[in-house]
């Protein structure tokens, strides 16, 4: 984990298992340093003797010197004389000559045995033993926080309704709407179709005709009782008026 508070021996367990000695190592050192304990070095010295066995065994002649070189020499100081021994198993045609190697059978068997040794050691590690116990965490806190934000989307609700039964977080929340409203669309008992105030989706207002008659005036284009011709006052525009009479009789 990356807060480092916890010290996952199943996750720990599992890279060794799959010989990812690399990273149980990191992950090892990211809960502890090589000095803080005398088990440290021996973790970290057993992991790597393991990937050393297992490079010879496969005949990784690479792998295995440049283990030789670099992980397992950091511990030559702490015993030189197992170092050395080590280092002897290179001239070996087959490791398992050697007396104390000799019950060393497949490279999962070496791994199996291995993590259960580690468990072992990880007890006697004041640090690792107590990162090994999940941290405290207060009773029903996730149901809590899962409370809590639901009543956060219910207070963001632009339909907001107090006291209202919660639902879930899986899908979003929505409270219902203060009025009953249809599918239509209908507002103040107002058809669909567009009428507003008893109106027809005809277009007609104040009983008009959506013809375009106003005042009960025909589409026609009369006004006030007039005719489209263009008469006025009941006039009708193919006579003239009274001052074109005048001018014309002039």
């Amino acid at each position: 984990m990356e807060s480092k508070c916890y010290f996952d021996v199943q996750y720990f367990d599992t890279l060794v298992l799959d010989g990812k000695w690399d990273e149980a190592q990191k992950y090892f050192l990211s809960f502890t340093k090589v000095d803080d304990h005398p088990v440290s070095i021996i973790v970290l010295f057993l992991m790597a003797k393991h990937k050393y066995l297992e490079a010879l065994d496969r005949k990784d002649m690479t792998t295995a010197v440049d283990t030789l070189r670099g992980d397992l020499k950091e511990y030559s100081k702490f015993n030189s004389d197992l170092y050395n021994e080590l280092t002897w198993l290179l001239t070996m045609t087959n490791f398992r000559e050697h007396s104390e190697l000799a019950n060393y059978t497949t490279h999962s068997e070496g791994r199996t045995m291995l993590v259960s040794e580690l468990k072992m050691l990880f007890m006697a590690h004041p640090i690792i033993k107590e990162k090994t116990k999940l941290p405290a965490v207060e009773r029903d806190r996730l149901k809590n926080l899962m409370a809590q934000s639901i009543k956060w989307q219910n207070f963001q609700c632009a339909n907001s309704v107090p006291d209202i039964t919660m639902g879930s977080l899986f899908e979003d929340h929505r409270c219902p709407s203060h009025a009953v409203r249809g599918f239509a669309g209908l507002t103040s008992a107002q058809n669909f179709a567009g009428s507003t105030s008893g109106q027809n989706i005809a277009g007609s207002t104040s009983g008009q005709n959506f013809a375009g008659s106003t005042s009960g005036q025909n589409i026609a284009g009369s006004t006030s009782g007039q005719n489209i011709a263009g008469s006025t006052s009941g006039q009708n525009t193919k006579n003239p008026t009274s001052s074109q009479r005048t001018h014309n009789r002039e």
